[in-house]
């Protein structure tokens, strides 16, 4: 199994944990939103390795927040 799936697998049990706790909308797989963040996480690090000078944490950090909705 690879590091991504192994990864993503954790991530998922993170999010049915935080669905469980109402964190998180249960309107979505948690696998697939643990997918979804592998992709995300992966494509920004690919931005990152073309461009350096891109803000790796600040375009994670606005990407999940766009994706999880902003905390109240």
């Amino acid at each position: 199994m690879s590091g991504s799936a192994t990864g993503a697998r954790m991530l998922a049990v993170a999010v049915r944990r935080d669905q469980d706790k109402g964190r998180i909308s249960n309107a979505r797989d948690p696998k697939g939103i643990a997918g979804s963040l592998v992709a995300l996480w992966d494509g920004h690090q690919l931005q990152w390795l073309i461009d350096p000078r891109r803000d790796l944490v600040a375009a994670m950090t606005a990407a999940l927040q766009d994706l999880m909705g902003h905390p109240t």
